[in-house]
């Protein structure tokens, strides 16, 4: 007998590219949105618990979209980004 997993009907596997990697996929696990930002699987958790960060729940789990992500990233103020810009009028 063999001991494979069987896989539900509904569970979709990544599609591989033709270069043979996985789909790009626009939704983001917790560790790959860590990644994708450069920081620790908890320091996502703590940010999006509080609401810093774009994320939407589903059940116990949090996903994180990637075109959320780089837009969040793109309009951060210069202020929450850690940077200061002399030409943003901040004091």
């Amino acid at each position: 007998m063999s001991k494979e997993k069987k896989q539900h009907p509904n569970e979709q596997q990544p599609k591989a590219q033709p270069d043979g990697g996985a789909r790009d996929t626009d939704v983001l696990t917790a560790a790959e949105a860590a990644a994708l930002l450069g920081v620790s699987r908890w320091t996502l958790y703590a940010a999006a618990n509080r609401h810093e960060v774009p994320h939407r729940r589903l059940g116990r789990l949090m996903l994180f979209s990637r075109q959320a992500l780089m837009l969040w990233l793109q309009h951060a103020s210069p202020r929450n980004a850690g940077m200061e810009d002399e030409d943003a009028g901040l004091p």
